[in-house]
């Protein structure tokens, strides 16, 4: 399989605090921001997310924090059960699910050999990156999944190497409103976030 992959740049940090400059959202936005932003708004054109999530009524909740509310009626209770599914049955760790899904797939990111990052438009699947897939139902504006395609790790259990790229590309995205949450398919033991 052929896809886009962005190549994070070697750890600036010498001392090895991996969020050393990650101190909050950057006035410009990232190369990987854009990247993520702009794989989804294709994606959302094509139809793939099941509604359009930026139509969704918002509200102010009153308080001291003034919370912002998103009324998504339209999310599907059943979407992570669906996901469930559809990797049982094609078996993500193998890649299938990218070959069955390709559309669905935004990109793959690894840790590159450069000082910088880099993204090449078409490339071989990295061997310890992670796929940015669309979600079809999504709670926010970006909201994708992140699974990791290393077909050589443990199913069972987040390895150091996934953790330690997931918190790379949090700080690379450098948008305050980029969340990451570790969950997983209990019944085949998948891994996502």
């Amino acid at each position: 399989v052929r896809i886009p992959v962005f190549w994070l740049g070697t750890s600036k940090s010498s001392d090895g605090d991996l969020c050393s400059d990650f101190l909050g959202a950057g006035e410009k936005q990232s190369l990987l921001d854009s990247l993520l932003l702009a794989q989804w708004e294709n994606r959302a054109l094509k139809g793939l997310p099941r509604y359009d999530v930026t139509s969704c009524e918002t509200k102010v909740i009153d308080g001291r924090k003034n919370f912002v509310a998103l009324l998504n009626v339209n999310s599907n209770v059943n979407a992570f059960t669906e996901y469930e599914n559809k990797i049982q049955q094609s078996g993500c760790q193998k890649l299938d699910y990218v070959k069955s899904d390709l559309e669905e797939l935004l990109f793959c990111i690894a840790i590159g050999d450069k000082e910088g990052p880099e993204i090449v438009s078409s490339a071989m699947v990295p061997r310890d990156g992670i796929f940015f897939v669309v979600n079809a139902n999504p709670i926010e504006y970006g909201h994708v999944l992140m699974v990791s395609c290393n077909v050589y790790s443990s199913p069972n259990a987040i390895s150091k190497k996934s953790l330690e790229l997931i918190t790379r590309i949090s700080a690379e995205i450098d948008n305050s409103y980029f969340h990451a949450f570790y969950d997983h398919l209990p019944s085949n033991s998948g891994k996502y976030f």
